[in-house]
């Protein structure tokens, strides 16, 4: 930490994950221990809900809710290391899907 002046930075791409109805897991990583915040909203460079992380990690989670169904979100990663340094990611976006439902279909096993 001492002498510390860089700022974290992602490595690769996060992943969206669908985490149920109305909600969605981004994953992601970074070059150092940090503590991640995620900007979001329905409208480009407007955003209008916020989650942060409690801890320093490299290997990062967090769940965007309140999402509406057949829509786009455009969200932004910030962070921040344990000497201060911060560090944003670009803008990015992704789709939510319909609702989806259980299917039930028949099995026949052979003996």
């Amino acid at each position: 930490l001492i002498g510390d002046a860089t700022p974290p930075g992602e490595e690769g791409t996060p992943e969206i994950v669908p985490a149920g109805t109305g909600s969605v897991k981004v994953r992601w990583k970074t070059n150092e221990f940090s503590r991640g915040t995620i900007e979001y909203g329905p409208v480009a460079g407007q955003y209008t809900q916020s989650v942060a992380e409690p801890l320093y990690m490299k290997d990062h989670e967090l769940t965007l809710t309140g999402l509406a169904k057949d829509s786009r979100y455009y969200y932004r990663i910030s962070y921040v290391d344990p000497a201060g340094n911060s560090g944003r990611g670009v803008e990015r976006s992704f789709a939510t899907g319909a609702e989806s439902k259980q299917l039930y279909l028949p099995v026949t096993i052979k003996r």
